[in-house]
């Protein structure tokens, strides 16, 4: 939801009234608009970098779903197993919408290790 920072700034700041969190805004447009939008979030079968735990990080994923989530796709993943544990996860939370697989091709390989230190995602052997 929040981008990365603007260039040349490291961190993410807050931005008067502006939403601090994801549920926050999906609050607001199914206030607003009701059912007008298909509202799709963000899930991280790897954990977001900025969770304190696995646990955390579905906790918080529930709660966009709770506040009318439609659908989530993921972080790109290339460890399977880790996404299926995941997936079996979020459904035992009580997650029950549609969970689309992010996927990203790999187009050169400096691309691909750029991405890899960005997202810390594991690449299995």
């Amino acid at each position: 939801m929040r981008g990365d920072p603007p260039r040349g700034a490291k961190d993410w700041v807050k931005t008067e009234n502006g939403f601090d969190y994801a549920a926050d805004l999906i609050k607001f447009i199914k206030e607003t608009y009701g059912d007008y939008f298909c509202i799709g979030v963000a899930g991280y079968p790897e954990v977001h970098l900025e969770a304190k735990s696995r646990d955390d990080d579905i906790k918080f994923l529930k709660e966009k779903v709770d506040a009318g989530a439609d659908f989530i796709i993921t972080q790109l993943f290339f460890d399977n197993k880790l996404f299926y544990q995941w997936v079996k996860d979020c459904r035992d939370a009580g997650i029950t919408q549609l969970i689309i697989p992010g996927l990203m091709p790999i187009l050169g390989y400096d691309r691909f290790k750029k991405m890899l230190e960005f997202t810390k995602t594991a690449v299995p052997k």
